[in-house]
């Protein structure tokens, strides 16, 4: 050998190109293949961030660096990865639509990210498609759409719902909704209140305003509102008491006047100053008139109070008190006509017989009516019977002395 270098102790000569390509390629393809079992199911399944630079790093950290196609994936998702834990974060901080959340909910399924962040948004979209069919079913769906079975909300719950969108930092139009119906709810109760405590005795329009906020309250806010309850007691009560007052006057004629007076108080402690307030004024006076004329009619009675009957008779509903207006009328006449018959008989000096007095005082006691003359005549027939009762018993005395005589 040149310059004393045996042949046993000579360096092998060096590979032909192609060998030294294919030794290269094979420790690089069994490298790929301890490094795909190692890290297979990060390329497959969720992982974390640091699984996924772990497998990166250690595809970097090999002699020569792994040029795989999964591992140039793999770091495209990485980058993707922590851009969405960026946007994620800044979701926190600035308000976000439920399409926005949802769509950030897509990107960490196709990225196929384990982070809490994941899990955070995850539960965030789900509470938002909460308060957003909450919102519709209960507050913003119109009455008629909502079940029977479905309570109301009331104002703290909805305004529980305005801080929830504020904690799931949701962007909706709905939450303005919320507090716009919360507004119109302020309002609607400031009217309410004016309409209930109002000093002036609520008429027919005062009436019609309550019936309105109570439809509105109903059919619009839906809100549980305890003005609300109380609104719609008053109309009920108040309707109630109309249809009461319709059914006294209509049969008015065989009610007593208690009922009626009742029923005048029901509706001033209701404040109410309807027509059928003053139907029924007028229907207790005309009943009580009628009592009265009735047992003018009925009993014995005094000139002066007939003819006082007779004329208020001219201010009744004459459909009612015709007949009864009529008997009246002819007391009245006969009344009349008897006071001076009397007149004429107690001022003539040659004063009828006790017989014709006596009739006298039992047509008009007969007649029922109490005359001023009338005590003078029956003083008079009581004396003149008592006279001559006194005189028969000295007639029947002398008579029976004249006989005994011899």
């Amino acid at each position: 050998s040149l310059f004393g270098v045996r042949a046993r102790d000579a360096a092998p000569p060096p590979l032909e190109p192609p060998l030294a390509r294919l030794k290269l390629l094979t420790a690089e393809h069994c490298a790929a293949k301890r490094w795909h079992r190692r890290h297979g199911a990060v390329l497959t399944s969720q992982q974390p961030l640091a699984q996924m630079r772990a497998a990166l790093r250690e595809a970097d950290a090999a002699d020569p660096p792994l040029r795989l196609a999964e591992a140039r994936a793999l770091r495209t998702r990485l980058e993707q990865a922590e851009a969405w834990l960026r946007a994620a974060e800044a979701s926190l901080v600035e308000a976000k639509e439920l399409r926005e959340l949802q769509e950030l909910q897509r990107e960490a399924e196709v990225l196929r990210l384990q982070a809490p962040e994941v899990a955070a948004l995850r539960a965030r979209v789900a509470a938002s498609k909460r308060w957003m069919a909450r919102v519709h079913a209960d507050l913003l769906r119109r009455t008629s759409s909502r079940g029977k079975a479905s309570a109301k909300l009331t104002e703290a719950e909805a305004e529980a719902l305005v801080r929830e969108a504020a904690e799931l930092h949701l962007r909706a139009e709905e939450t303005e909704l919320v507090r716009a119906r919360l507004s119109e709810a302020a309002a609607w109760k400031a009217e309410v209140g004016a309409a209930l405590g109002a000093t002036s005795a609520v008429g027919v329009e005062a009436l019609q305003q309550m019936e309105r906020l109570h439809a509105r309250g109903e059919q619009e806010l839906n809100l549980a509102l305890n003005e609300l309850g109380v609104l719609e007691a008053r109309v009920g009560e108040s309707h109630r008491w109309i249809e009461s007052a319709k059914a006294a006057l209509e049969g008015s004629s065989c009610r007593e006047p208690a009922e009626l007076v009742a029923l005048m108080g029901d509706g001033r402690r209701l404040g109410l100053a309807l027509p059928e307030m003053q139907q029924l004024a007028q229907s207790l006076k005309e009943s009580e008139w009628a009592e009265q004329a009735q047992a003018a009619v009925d009993e014995a009675t005094t000139l002066e109070v007939l003819e006082a009957l007779s004329e208020q008779a001219e201010h009744q509903p004459t459909g009612r008190v015709s007949a009864l207006a009529e008997a009246l009328a002819a007391k009245v006449a006969r009344g009349r006509e008897w006071s001076a018959k009397l007149e004429r008989e107690m001022a003539e000096e040659d004063r009828t017989s006790l017989r014709d007095a006596a009739a006298m005082v039992s047509e008009v006691e007969a007649a029922k009516l109490k005359l001023p003359k009338l005590g003078k005549l029956r003083e008079w027939v009581a004396r003149a019977k008592a006279w001559q009762d006194s005189a028969r018993k000295v007639q029947a005395k002398q008579t029976r002395g004249a006989s005994q005589k011899p």
